[in-house]
Protein backbone atom coordinates (compact mmCIF):
# COMPACT_ATOMS: atom_id res chain seq x y z
CA UNK A 1 0.00 0.00 0.00
CA UNK A 2 1.32 3.37 -0.94
CA UNK A 3 0.10 6.93 -0.82
CA UNK A 4 0.75 10.37 0.45
CA UNK A 5 -0.58 12.46 3.29
CA UNK A 6 0.20 14.20 6.55
CA UNK A 7 0.33 13.18 10.17
CA UNK A 8 -3.11 12.84 11.69
CA UNK A 9 -2.58 15.49 14.32
CA UNK A 10 -1.01 17.92 11.84
CA UNK A 11 -3.69 17.64 9.18
CA UNK A 12 -6.64 18.70 11.36
CA UNK A 13 -7.52 22.39 11.36
CA UNK A 14 -8.84 23.62 14.73
CA UNK A 15 -12.24 25.23 14.83
CA UNK A 16 -12.34 28.98 14.40
CA UNK A 17 -15.54 29.03 16.48
CA UNK A 18 -14.51 26.70 19.32
CA UNK A 19 -10.84 26.71 20.51
CA UNK A 20 -15.31 12.62 10.30
CA UNK A 21 -22.72 -12.19 -15.59
CA UNK A 22 -20.58 -14.24 -16.61
CA UNK A 23 -22.50 -14.78 -19.88
CA UNK A 24 -20.02 -17.21 -21.46
CA UNK A 25 -22.45 -20.03 -20.67
CA UNK A 26 -25.01 -18.60 -23.14
CA UNK A 27 -24.86 -20.43 -26.46
CA UNK A 28 -25.76 -18.30 -29.48
CA UNK A 29 -28.20 -20.37 -31.51
CA UNK A 30 -28.28 -20.11 -35.27
CA UNK A 31 -31.38 -18.29 -36.39
CA UNK A 32 -32.46 -15.51 -38.70
CA UNK A 33 -29.82 -13.19 -37.25
CA UNK A 34 -27.00 -15.62 -38.04
CA UNK A 35 -28.37 -16.34 -41.48
CA UNK A 36 -28.58 -12.63 -42.12
CA UNK A 37 -24.99 -12.11 -41.02
CA UNK A 38 -23.79 -14.92 -43.29
CA UNK A 39 -25.80 -13.56 -46.18
CA UNK A 40 -24.49 -10.03 -46.00
CA UNK A 41 -20.90 -11.28 -45.82
CA UNK A 42 -21.27 -13.65 -48.77
CA UNK A 43 -18.99 -12.98 -51.80
CA UNK A 44 -19.74 -15.97 -54.06
CA UNK A 45 -19.73 -15.76 -57.89
CA UNK A 46 -23.52 -15.94 -58.10
CA UNK A 47 -23.67 -12.48 -56.58
CA UNK A 48 -26.54 -13.51 -54.30
CA UNK A 49 -25.12 -11.59 -51.35
CA UNK A 50 -27.79 -10.07 -49.15
CA UNK A 51 -30.70 -11.42 -51.16
CA UNK A 52 -29.81 -15.06 -50.46
CA UNK A 53 -31.23 -14.42 -47.00
CA UNK A 54 -34.68 -14.36 -48.59
CA UNK A 55 -34.17 -17.41 -50.85
CA UNK A 56 -36.92 -20.06 -50.59
CA UNK A 57 -37.32 -23.62 -51.97
CA UNK A 58 -38.78 -24.01 -55.50
CA UNK A 59 -41.99 -25.55 -54.16
CA UNK A 60 -42.67 -22.27 -52.36
CA UNK A 61 -41.99 -20.05 -55.40
CA UNK A 62 -45.68 -19.40 -55.84
CA UNK A 63 -45.65 -17.60 -52.47
CA UNK A 64 -42.95 -15.21 -53.62
CA UNK A 65 -45.33 -13.75 -56.17
CA UNK A 66 -47.50 -12.66 -53.23
CA UNK A 67 -44.60 -11.27 -51.22
CA UNK A 68 -44.46 -7.53 -51.30
CA UNK A 69 -41.52 -5.23 -51.06
CA UNK A 70 -42.83 -4.16 -47.63
CA UNK A 71 -42.69 -7.78 -46.40
CA UNK A 72 -39.04 -8.06 -47.35
CA UNK A 73 -38.22 -4.84 -45.56
CA UNK A 74 -40.00 -6.09 -42.43
CA UNK A 75 -38.01 -9.33 -42.49
CA UNK A 76 -34.81 -7.37 -42.90
CA UNK A 77 -35.69 -5.06 -40.02
CA UNK A 78 -36.50 -7.98 -37.69
CA UNK A 79 -33.26 -9.73 -38.58
CA UNK A 80 -31.22 -6.62 -37.89
CA UNK A 81 -32.95 -6.15 -34.51
CA UNK A 82 -32.32 -9.76 -33.50
CA UNK A 83 -28.69 -9.50 -34.53
CA UNK A 84 -28.25 -6.27 -32.56
CA UNK A 85 -29.85 -7.81 -29.47
CA UNK A 86 -27.46 -10.75 -29.50
CA UNK A 87 -24.49 -8.43 -29.90
CA UNK A 88 -25.64 -6.33 -26.91
CA UNK A 89 -26.17 -9.45 -24.77
CA UNK A 90 -22.74 -10.75 -25.65
CA UNK A 91 -21.12 -7.56 -24.44
CA UNK A 92 -22.84 -7.40 -21.03
CA UNK A 93 -20.35 -7.86 -18.17
CA UNK A 94 -20.77 -10.88 -15.91
CA UNK A 95 -20.93 -8.64 -12.87
CA UNK A 96 -23.65 -6.31 -14.18
CA UNK A 97 -25.64 -4.83 -11.29
CA UNK A 98 -24.73 -7.53 -8.78
CA UNK A 99 -23.58 -6.99 -5.21
CA UNK A 100 -19.83 -7.67 -4.94
CA UNK A 101 -17.58 -8.24 -1.96
CA UNK A 102 -14.17 -6.62 -1.65
CA UNK A 103 -12.15 -8.33 1.06
CA UNK A 104 -8.75 -7.64 2.54
CA UNK A 105 -7.01 -10.55 4.28
CA UNK A 106 -3.44 -9.59 3.38
CA UNK A 107 -4.36 -8.59 -0.19
CA UNK A 108 -7.51 -7.19 -1.79
CA UNK A 109 -9.75 -9.62 -3.71
CA UNK A 110 -13.11 -9.12 -5.41
CA UNK A 111 -15.87 -11.75 -5.26
CA UNK A 112 -19.20 -11.91 -7.10
CA UNK A 113 -21.54 -14.06 -4.95
CA UNK A 114 -23.92 -14.11 -7.97
CA UNK A 115 -27.10 -12.96 -6.30
CA UNK A 116 -30.07 -11.43 -8.08
CA UNK A 117 -29.76 -8.39 -10.33
CA UNK A 118 -30.24 -5.40 -8.02
CA UNK A 119 -32.33 -2.28 -8.00
CA UNK A 120 -29.77 0.13 -9.47
CA UNK A 121 -30.01 2.43 -6.44
CA UNK A 122 -30.45 -0.22 -3.78
CA UNK A 123 -29.36 0.22 -0.23
CA UNK A 124 -26.88 -2.37 1.05
CA UNK A 125 -26.42 -3.71 4.59
CA UNK A 126 -23.83 -6.23 5.76
CA UNK A 127 -22.72 -7.75 9.05
CA UNK A 128 -21.33 -10.86 10.69
CA UNK A 129 -23.23 -13.14 13.05
CA UNK A 130 -21.59 -14.73 16.07
CA UNK A 131 -20.31 -17.12 17.22
CA UNK A 132 -20.48 -18.79 13.77
CA UNK A 133 -18.68 -15.83 12.13
CA UNK A 134 -20.93 -15.99 9.04
CA UNK A 135 -21.49 -13.20 6.49
CA UNK A 136 -24.92 -11.73 5.74
CA UNK A 137 -25.49 -9.08 3.07
CA UNK A 138 -28.89 -7.54 2.30
CA UNK A 139 -30.07 -5.62 -0.76
CA UNK A 140 -33.02 -5.00 -3.11
CA UNK A 141 -33.41 -7.05 -6.28
CA UNK A 142 -34.55 -5.41 -9.51
CA UNK A 143 -38.19 -6.21 -8.61
CA UNK A 144 -37.62 -4.51 -5.20
CA UNK A 145 -37.86 -7.71 -3.20
CA UNK A 146 -35.46 -7.85 -0.25
CA UNK A 147 -32.70 -10.45 -0.66
CA UNK A 148 -30.01 -11.91 1.55
CA UNK A 149 -26.63 -13.09 0.30
CA UNK A 150 -25.36 -15.58 2.87
CA UNK A 151 -21.85 -17.04 3.13
CA UNK A 152 -21.56 -20.08 5.39
CA UNK A 153 -17.77 -20.24 5.24
CA UNK A 154 -17.76 -22.50 2.17
CA UNK A 155 -20.20 -21.14 -0.41
CA UNK A 156 -22.60 -18.27 -1.11
CA UNK A 157 -26.37 -18.58 -1.41
CA UNK A 158 -29.11 -16.06 -2.18
CA UNK A 159 -32.51 -15.96 -0.46
CA UNK A 160 -35.56 -13.89 -1.34
CA UNK A 161 -36.76 -12.71 2.08
CA UNK A 162 -39.83 -11.01 0.64
CA UNK A 163 -41.07 -14.33 -0.72
CA UNK A 164 -40.03 -16.23 2.40
CA UNK A 165 -41.92 -13.91 4.77
CA UNK A 166 -44.81 -12.60 2.67
CA UNK A 167 -43.58 -9.07 3.39
CA UNK A 168 -44.48 -6.26 0.97
CA UNK A 169 -42.08 -5.22 -1.75
CA UNK A 170 -39.70 -2.40 -0.90
CA UNK A 171 -40.08 1.15 -2.05
CA UNK A 172 -37.92 1.57 -5.15
CA UNK A 173 -34.40 2.72 -4.15
CA UNK A 174 -35.17 1.93 -0.50
CA UNK A 175 -32.24 1.95 1.90
CA UNK A 176 -31.48 -1.22 3.85
CA UNK A 177 -29.97 -1.25 7.31
CA UNK A 178 -29.49 -3.79 10.06
CA UNK A 179 -27.39 -5.50 12.71
CA UNK A 180 -27.02 -8.82 14.49
CA UNK A 181 -27.25 -9.93 18.10
CA UNK A 182 -25.51 -13.30 18.24
CA UNK A 183 -27.22 -15.20 15.37
CA UNK A 184 -30.40 -13.11 15.50
CA UNK A 185 -30.57 -10.80 12.47
CA UNK A 186 -32.46 -7.50 12.32
CA UNK A 187 -33.01 -5.99 8.87
CA UNK A 188 -34.91 -2.77 8.10
CA UNK A 189 -36.28 -1.31 4.88
CA UNK A 190 -39.06 0.99 3.62
CA UNK A 191 -42.02 -0.79 2.02
CA UNK A 192 -43.82 0.31 -1.13
CA UNK A 193 -46.49 1.71 1.23
CA UNK A 194 -43.84 3.99 2.82
CA UNK A 195 -44.01 1.96 6.04
CA UNK A 196 -40.91 1.03 8.01
CA UNK A 197 -40.52 -2.78 8.10
CA UNK A 198 -38.41 -5.12 10.20
CA UNK A 199 -37.33 -8.55 8.93
CA UNK A 200 -36.22 -10.51 11.99
CA UNK A 201 -34.43 -13.85 11.93
CA UNK A 202 -35.03 -15.53 15.30
CA UNK A 203 -32.52 -18.34 14.72
CA UNK A 204 -35.26 -20.39 13.02
CA UNK A 205 -36.83 -18.26 10.28
CA UNK A 206 -37.36 -14.67 9.12
CA UNK A 207 -40.60 -12.85 9.97
CA UNK A 208 -41.89 -9.41 8.93
CA UNK A 209 -43.22 -6.68 11.25
CA UNK A 210 -44.77 -3.42 10.05
CA UNK A 211 -43.15 -1.01 12.53
CA UNK A 212 -45.04 2.04 11.25
CA UNK A 213 -48.31 0.30 12.03
CA UNK A 214 -47.03 -1.10 15.33
CA UNK A 215 -45.45 2.14 16.62
CA UNK A 216 -47.91 4.59 15.06
CA UNK A 217 -45.19 6.59 13.33
CA UNK A 218 -45.60 8.74 10.19
CA UNK A 219 -45.00 7.58 6.63
CA UNK A 220 -41.37 7.69 5.52
CA UNK A 221 -40.38 10.16 2.84
CA UNK A 222 -39.59 8.74 -0.61
CA UNK A 223 -35.90 9.69 -0.31
CA UNK A 224 -35.43 8.62 3.31
CA UNK A 225 -32.30 6.83 4.47
CA UNK A 226 -32.02 4.49 7.46
CA UNK A 227 -29.73 3.97 10.44
CA UNK A 228 -30.19 1.05 12.84
CA UNK A 229 -28.27 -0.30 15.82
CA UNK A 230 -28.77 -1.96 19.19
CA UNK A 231 -27.86 -0.49 22.56
CA UNK A 232 -27.88 -4.02 24.00
CA UNK A 233 -30.26 -6.93 23.62
CA UNK A 234 -33.22 -6.77 23.23
CA UNK A 235 -33.23 -3.00 22.53
CA UNK A 236 -33.32 -1.81 18.91
CA UNK A 237 -33.25 1.71 17.47
CA UNK A 238 -34.13 2.64 13.87
CA UNK A 239 -33.82 6.19 12.50
CA UNK A 240 -35.55 7.48 9.35
CA UNK A 241 -36.95 10.67 7.80
CA UNK A 242 -40.64 11.60 7.54
CA UNK A 243 -42.17 13.56 4.69
CA UNK A 244 -41.37 16.91 6.35
CA UNK A 245 -37.68 16.03 6.69
CA UNK A 246 -37.82 15.34 10.43
CA UNK A 247 -35.61 12.61 11.86
CA UNK A 248 -37.72 10.01 13.65
CA UNK A 249 -36.70 7.16 15.91
CA UNK A 250 -38.72 3.96 16.08
CA UNK A 251 -37.41 1.93 19.00
CA UNK A 252 -38.04 -0.87 21.47
CA UNK A 253 -36.40 -1.50 24.82
CA UNK A 254 -38.01 -4.90 25.45
CA UNK A 255 -37.99 -6.34 21.91
CA UNK A 256 -41.77 -6.29 21.51
CA UNK A 257 -43.22 -2.88 22.40
CA UNK A 258 -42.36 -0.25 19.77
CA UNK A 259 -42.59 3.54 20.05
CA UNK A 260 -41.95 6.41 17.64
CA UNK A 261 -40.34 9.78 18.45
CA UNK A 262 -39.91 12.92 16.34
CA UNK A 263 -36.32 13.75 17.30
CA UNK A 264 -36.20 16.94 15.23
CA UNK A 265 -39.17 18.29 17.15
CA UNK A 266 -37.82 17.13 20.52
CA UNK A 267 -34.37 18.68 19.90
CA UNK A 268 -35.84 21.77 18.18
CA UNK A 269 -33.56 20.94 15.27
CA UNK A 270 -33.37 21.47 11.52
CA UNK A 271 -35.04 19.20 8.92
CA UNK A 272 -32.79 16.85 6.96
CA UNK A 273 -31.96 16.36 3.31
CA UNK A 274 -32.93 12.95 1.94
CA UNK A 275 -29.34 11.67 1.73
CA UNK A 276 -27.28 8.97 3.48
CA UNK A 277 -27.23 9.19 7.27
CA UNK A 278 -24.98 7.52 9.85
CA UNK A 279 -25.14 6.60 13.51
CA UNK A 280 -23.80 4.51 16.37
CA UNK A 281 -23.98 4.14 20.13
CA UNK A 282 -21.59 3.99 23.06
CA UNK A 283 -23.51 2.20 25.78
CA UNK A 284 -26.93 3.85 25.84
CA UNK A 285 -25.58 7.12 24.41
CA UNK A 286 -26.87 7.47 20.84
CA UNK A 287 -25.45 9.55 17.98
CA UNK A 288 -27.13 10.21 14.61
CA UNK A 289 -25.45 12.23 11.82
CA UNK A 290 -27.30 13.75 8.88
CA UNK A 291 -27.15 16.61 6.37
CA UNK A 292 -29.54 19.43 7.26
CA UNK A 293 -31.43 21.40 4.62
CA UNK A 294 -28.82 24.12 5.14
CA UNK A 295 -26.12 21.79 3.76
CA UNK A 296 -24.49 21.55 7.20
CA UNK A 297 -23.60 18.32 8.99
CA UNK A 298 -25.71 17.94 12.13
CA UNK A 299 -25.49 15.56 15.07
CA UNK A 300 -28.46 14.37 17.13
CA UNK A 301 -27.16 13.19 20.52
CA UNK A 302 -28.96 11.30 23.29
CA UNK A 303 -27.12 11.56 26.62
CA UNK A 304 -29.27 8.91 28.34
CA UNK A 305 -31.69 11.64 29.36
CA UNK A 306 -32.51 14.10 26.56
CA UNK A 307 -31.93 14.64 22.83
CA UNK A 308 -29.93 17.65 21.61
CA UNK A 309 -28.76 18.75 18.17
CA UNK A 310 -25.45 20.33 17.10
CA UNK A 311 -24.30 21.97 13.86
CA UNK A 312 -20.88 20.35 13.32
CA UNK A 313 -20.17 22.42 10.21
CA UNK A 314 -20.47 25.59 12.25
CA UNK A 315 -18.48 24.16 15.16
CA UNK A 316 -15.62 23.00 12.94
CA UNK A 317 -15.57 25.84 10.43
CA UNK A 318 -15.64 23.33 7.55
CA UNK A 319 -17.20 23.80 4.14
CA UNK A 320 -20.80 22.71 3.53
CA UNK A 321 -21.86 19.35 2.08
CA UNK A 322 -22.21 18.92 -1.68
CA UNK A 323 -25.77 18.55 -2.94
CA UNK A 324 -26.53 14.79 -3.07
CA UNK A 325 -23.75 13.73 -0.69
CA UNK A 326 -24.50 11.95 2.56
CA UNK A 327 -22.34 11.26 5.59
CA UNK A 328 -20.56 8.32 7.18
CA UNK A 329 -19.35 8.19 10.79
CA UNK A 330 -17.82 6.03 13.50
CA UNK A 331 -16.44 6.30 17.01
CA UNK A 332 -13.43 4.74 18.67
CA UNK A 333 -14.59 4.36 22.25
CA UNK A 334 -12.16 4.30 25.12
CA UNK A 335 -10.70 6.56 27.76
CA UNK A 336 -10.97 9.35 25.19
CA UNK A 337 -13.65 8.83 22.53
CA UNK A 338 -12.58 9.66 18.96
CA UNK A 339 -15.51 10.81 16.80
CA UNK A 340 -15.10 10.73 13.01
CA UNK A 341 -17.50 11.99 10.30
CA UNK A 342 -16.87 11.98 6.51
CA UNK A 343 -18.67 13.63 3.59
CA UNK A 344 -18.13 15.21 0.16
CA UNK A 345 -17.79 18.99 0.35
CA UNK A 346 -19.09 21.58 -2.08
CA UNK A 347 -15.70 21.58 -3.83
CA UNK A 348 -16.08 17.78 -4.41
CA UNK A 349 -13.37 16.97 -1.85
CA UNK A 350 -13.61 14.32 0.87
CA UNK A 351 -13.83 16.14 4.22
CA UNK A 352 -13.14 14.73 7.69
CA UNK A 353 -14.68 16.13 10.89
CA UNK A 354 -13.04 14.97 14.14
CA UNK A 355 -13.49 15.44 17.85
CA UNK A 356 -12.11 13.82 20.99
CA UNK A 357 -14.72 15.24 23.35
CA UNK A 358 -17.83 15.91 21.20
CA UNK A 359 -17.45 19.58 22.08
CA UNK A 360 -14.58 20.97 20.01
CA UNK A 361 -14.59 19.84 16.37
CA UNK A 362 -11.91 20.19 13.69
CA UNK A 363 -11.87 19.47 9.96
CA UNK A 364 -9.41 18.28 7.32
CA UNK A 365 -9.53 18.11 3.51
CA UNK A 366 -8.45 14.53 2.76
CA UNK A 367 -8.45 15.11 -0.99
CA UNK A 368 -5.89 17.88 -0.60
CA UNK A 369 -3.79 15.70 1.68
CA UNK A 370 -3.75 12.60 -0.54
CA UNK A 371 -4.55 13.68 -4.10
CA UNK A 372 -7.65 11.45 -4.05
CA UNK A 373 -9.83 11.53 -7.19
CA UNK A 374 -13.19 13.31 -7.36
CA UNK A 375 -15.84 11.07 -5.71
CA UNK A 376 -19.20 9.98 -7.13
CA UNK A 377 -21.44 12.08 -4.91
CA UNK A 378 -24.57 9.90 -5.13
CA UNK A 379 -22.83 6.72 -3.95
CA UNK A 380 -22.79 6.01 -0.23
CA UNK A 381 -19.52 6.54 1.66
CA UNK A 382 -18.49 3.80 4.11
CA UNK A 383 -16.14 4.36 7.04
CA UNK A 384 -15.04 2.20 9.96
CA UNK A 385 -11.98 1.59 12.15
CA UNK A 386 -10.12 -1.68 12.53
CA UNK A 387 -9.27 -3.02 16.02
CA UNK A 388 -5.73 -1.67 15.66
CA UNK A 389 -7.31 1.84 15.48
CA UNK A 390 -6.57 2.39 11.78
CA UNK A 391 -9.19 4.52 9.99
CA UNK A 392 -10.71 3.35 6.68
CA UNK A 393 -12.95 5.38 4.35
CA UNK A 394 -14.38 3.89 1.13
CA UNK A 395 -15.91 5.79 -1.79
CA UNK A 396 -16.46 5.54 -5.55
CA UNK A 397 -14.51 7.69 -8.01
CA UNK A 398 -14.40 7.19 -11.79
CA UNK A 399 -16.36 3.93 -11.27
CA UNK A 400 -13.59 2.52 -9.05
CA UNK A 401 -13.76 1.73 -5.34
CA UNK A 402 -11.13 3.76 -3.51
CA UNK A 403 -9.91 3.61 0.05
CA UNK A 404 -8.57 6.44 2.15
CA UNK A 405 -6.84 4.93 5.17
CA UNK A 406 -4.91 6.21 8.13
CA UNK A 407 -2.61 3.83 10.01
CA UNK A 408 -2.33 4.81 13.64
CA UNK A 409 0.15 7.66 14.21
CA UNK A 410 0.88 7.81 10.50
CA UNK A 411 -0.25 9.37 7.22
CA UNK A 412 -3.51 9.40 5.26
CA UNK A 413 -3.05 7.31 2.10
CA UNK A 414 -5.15 6.51 -0.98
CA UNK A 415 -5.65 3.18 -2.79
CA UNK A 416 -7.58 2.16 -5.90
CA UNK A 417 -9.11 -1.15 -4.75
CA UNK A 418 -10.69 -1.91 -8.13
CA UNK A 419 -7.24 -1.92 -9.72
CA UNK A 420 -5.69 -3.89 -6.86
CA UNK A 421 -8.44 -6.54 -6.84
CA UNK A 422 -8.98 -6.58 -10.63
CA UNK A 423 -12.68 -6.14 -9.90
CA UNK A 424 -15.43 -4.65 -12.09
CA UNK A 425 -16.52 -1.03 -12.16
CA UNK A 426 -18.95 0.17 -9.51
CA UNK A 427 -22.26 1.71 -10.59
CA UNK A 428 -21.60 4.80 -8.45
CA UNK A 429 -25.24 5.54 -7.52
CA UNK A 430 -26.12 2.95 -4.88
CA UNK A 431 -25.63 2.06 -1.25
CA UNK A 432 -22.47 0.48 0.10
CA UNK A 433 -21.64 -1.32 3.35
CA UNK A 434 -18.61 -2.60 5.20
CA UNK A 435 -17.12 -3.78 8.46
CA UNK A 436 -13.91 -5.04 10.00
CA UNK A 437 -13.33 -8.54 11.35
CA UNK A 438 -10.17 -8.41 13.42
CA UNK A 439 -7.95 -6.31 11.14
CA UNK A 440 -9.46 -7.70 7.94
CA UNK A 441 -11.79 -5.44 5.97
CA UNK A 442 -14.92 -6.24 3.96
CA UNK A 443 -16.76 -3.85 1.64
CA UNK A 444 -19.98 -4.53 -0.33
CA UNK A 445 -20.93 -2.51 -3.39
CA UNK A 446 -23.03 -2.73 -6.57
CA UNK A 447 -21.11 -3.40 -9.77
CA UNK A 448 -22.00 -1.60 -13.00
Amino acid sequence: MSGKGLLVKAHLKPSFIDPAADLHHIRVRRGPDVAFRNAISRTGEDGAGLWSFFKTPDKENFMIRKTTYKDNLNRLRHAVCAFGLLISLATLPASAQHVHQLSYTGAWTDTNPVGATTDSKTGVAAFLTTPNNQVHTFYLASDDSVHQLFYNGVSWSDENLTSATGAPLALAKSPVSGFSIDNFQYVYYIGSDHHLHQLLYNNVKFADTDLTKTAGGPLARTTTKLVAFTTGSPAAHVYYQSANGHIHQTYTVDGSTWQDQDLTAIAKGTPARGVWMAGFNTGNFQYVYFVATTGHVHQLFYNNSTWTEKDLTALSGSEAVASGSGVSAFVIAGGTDQFEVYFVGTDKHIVELSSTNNQTWAFADLTDLTGAPVPAIANQIVAFPTPNDDFHVYFVAKSHIHQLYLPINSLWQIEDLTVESKGPNANGISGMAGYASQNNQYVYYVAK
